[in-house]
Formats: structure tokens, C-alpha cells, sequence
């Protein structure tokens, strides 16, 4: 698994993931801090959460779960999921146009956020309440997702070491991604959605100085 399309991804995520966290300091402010704080209060009590409660069967089901989202998505048929304490598979069945996202698959239970995304629409629900309960529910779910996502790493898994490439490549496209994903949603926790619009367009005059493209 991995080919032309996967690496190129890998390569865009490495390139996002270093550019990005240089990229948000002029969106802290003394607002921003605030904001922050709530959502890391949230995070820990996520990982606190995560720590104790996903275990066993329920652990390997998400586990299981975000290889069966994500190949859905792409619009794989579903063959097979089964559950066992301590491990479980899925099967699915591919084409020549889905092939290319296997290695994405493979890698999906390290950085697909399943918690945080329904965590956003409960976010929406919670800031008709409070200004600050929307950060703490976010935080919440992904210091849950951020848990379960680096646990079940290591070289004992296959999802990893069969990435063309091996174990270090897979390791590589986890981090990078984890990376991406939590710098845009700082990017939103620091300031809205000035924060996401500052990035595409910091990213796009990166671009531009490199491609010599204006786009005044």
C-alpha cells in the first residue's frame, strides 16, 4: 500500500504541518489565550476521559470503526468487521479508482477524528449556553480522538508496517496529519473563522511567492 497519490499527500501534510504552527502565532491575542485555555482544560479531561473509559472491545470497535468511515467514504463495499477483546479486522472491497486511498485507510484509526466531528455539532448546541462551553466540548473530543489515536501505535501493528516504505513512512503521514488537523482547529479556537480564512490565505500568498501567481 502507498503509492503515487499516498506520497504526494504525505509530502503536502509534511509541508502543511511545518508551515502551520509558525502561522498561528499572530492569531494570539489575550482573547485567543482565553480561548485556549478553555480547550486545553478540555483536552485533558478528554485524555483522562479516553484513558479510562475506552477499553477492551470498545477500544478495538473504534479502532475497527474509523477504518470502516474512512473507506466508506471513499465508497469501498463493506465485507466483514469483527470485534475481539484485544484485536479485530475489517474487509472491504476496493477498485482500481478507490486503490489509491488503501495506505489512507490503513492509517485511518491514527488520525481519523470520529469523536471530534460529531463533537462539532454538539459544539454549535453548546454555544447557545456559554461563549466558552463550545471550547471545553471540543477539547474534550479531541483529547479523546489525540488518546485513542497514538495508544495503539507501534511496530506490532500492520496497519503501519505494511505502508510501502515501512513502519517510519506510516509513522511519518500520522504525525504530519495529527499536526495538520490540530493546527486548523487551534486556528478556529484562537479566532473563529478569521483564524481558518488567515491561513488559506497566508498559505495562498506562500504560493504565490513561489510560483510567482499574484492574487490581488
Amino acid at each position: 500500500m502507498g503509492g503515487i497519490p499516498f506520497f504526494s499527500s504525505l509530502f503536502s501534510l509534511i509541508y502543511i504541518a511545518a508551515i502551520n504552527p509558525i502561522l498561528l502565532f499572530p492569531l494570539i491575542d489575550q482573547a485567543a489565550i482565553y480561548n485556549f485555555m478553555w480547550f486545553f482544560a478540555g483536552l485533558l479531561l478528554g485524555v483522562w476521559i479516553a484513558g479510562i473509559l475506552v477499553r477492551g472491545y470498545l477500544s478495538v470497535f473504534i479502532h475497527e470503526l474509523k477504518h470502516s468511515a474512512l473507506s466508506n467514504l471513499v465508497g469501498n463495499k463493506f465485507v466483514a468487521f469483527k470485534i475481539r477483546r484485544a484485536h479485530g479486522h475489517f474487509k472491504y472491497k476496493y477498485t482500481k479508482d478507490t486503490a489509491k486511498f488503501n495506505a489512507i485507510i490503513s492509517l485511518a484509526p491514527y488520525f481519523f477524528p470520529i469523536i471530534t466531528i460529531p463533537g462539532i455539532g454538539l459544539a454549535f448546541v453548546a454555544a447557545q449556553t456559554s461563549p466558552f462551553l463550545p471550547l471545553l466540548v471540543l477539547g474534550v473530543c479531541f483529547g479523546s480522538d489525540l488518546l485513542l489515536s497514538f495508544r495503539d501505535i507501534g511496530e506490532h501493528q500492520t496497519d503501519l508496517t505494511e505502508i510501502r516504505g515501512g513502519y517510519y513512512v506510516g509513522l511519518t503521514y500520522i504525525i504530519a496529519m495529527n499536526i495538520v488537523i490540530s493546527t486548523l482547529l487551534l486556528a478556529w479556537i484562537l479566532q473563529g473563522k478569521q483564524g481558518l480564512k488567515f491561513l488559506a490565505f497566508e498559505h495562498l500568498k506562500i504560493f504565490g511567492m513561489i510560483t510567482g501567481l499574484s492574487w490581488e
